[in-house]
């Protein structure tokens, strides 16, 4: 073998190593600071093995030994110069990659933050429409219904769109209104009163507005289901 290709071998291998260095500093920092750092001295050890092991395998019998190992130890301290200044700008790297993975945590965590919030809110909105019977009034805005909750219309119409997968205010309002209407129709106690009444009980104004609501949702017209029912 000779001095030139001893040179590049041991090049190759300062090299192989400084890979391995920088895949486990990168790889290991997730996991334990400590190891990362435990990392880059073993690589640096590892270095420091391999050109003793060239240097004791006869290079200094090899024609310009004297320029052999002026290049093996420049190429060595090069090398170990960059791993101490990896050492000492690890730490700062960690902190800057965890700030950006904290940042990210806590994006998340306020994001799960906002969905518990709009359950709270969507609970306390249902509530209200259900328990005082606001979907009976007729007229009834979003903007009043947001009054009523304590919110900003827009912040309510968001909920009703995203939250509840409404297309709009009244298809939120009719699921209510459809629902009352139901029960009243399923009533045995209420087989006489008229669809018209029951459906302007349950906040429709027009008796067309509420057919096509109650076809949509129950999938037959007021007077099929009543009759289907009492049947």
């Amino acid at each position: 073998m000779t001095g030139m290709q001893l040179l590049q071998y041991g090049t190759g291998f300062l090299a192989l190593s400084q890979l391995l260095l920088m895949a486990l500093l990168y790889l290991v920092h997730y996991r334990h600071r400590l190891l990362g750092k435990l990392a880059c001295l073993v690589a640096v050890c590892l270095m420091a093995t391999i050109v003793a092991i060239i240097s004791s395998s006869g290079l200094g019998s090899l024609p310009g030994p004297l320029v052999f190992s002026i290049v093996f130890v420049a190429i060595f301290g090069v090398t170990l110069l960059f791993n101490l200044a990896t050492l000492r700008l690890h730490t700062d790297s960690l902190q800057v990659i965890e700030g950006v993975f904290n940042a990210r945590l806590r994006r998340k965590e306020n994001q799960l933050g906002e969905s518990g919030k709009d359950k709270l809110l969507i609970q306390r909105i249902c509530h209200v429409v259900e328990a005082e019977r606001l979907y009976a009034q007729p007229g009834l805005t979003i903007g009043a219904l947001a009054s009523r909750v304590g919110l900003q219309e827009y912040r309510l119409r968001k909920l009703i769109n995203t939250t509840l997968n409404c297309r709009n205010f009244n298809q939120f309002l009719n699921q209510y209104r459809i629902a009352e209407a139901a029960r009243r129709l399923q009533n045995q106690e209420e087989t006489q009163v008229p669809i018209a009444t029951i459906a302007r009980e349950s906040g429709f104004a027009a008796l067309s507005s509420f057919n096509k609501a109650f076809k949509q949702i129950k999938g037959v017209t007021p007077s099929r289901f009543r009759s289907d029912v009492t049947a």
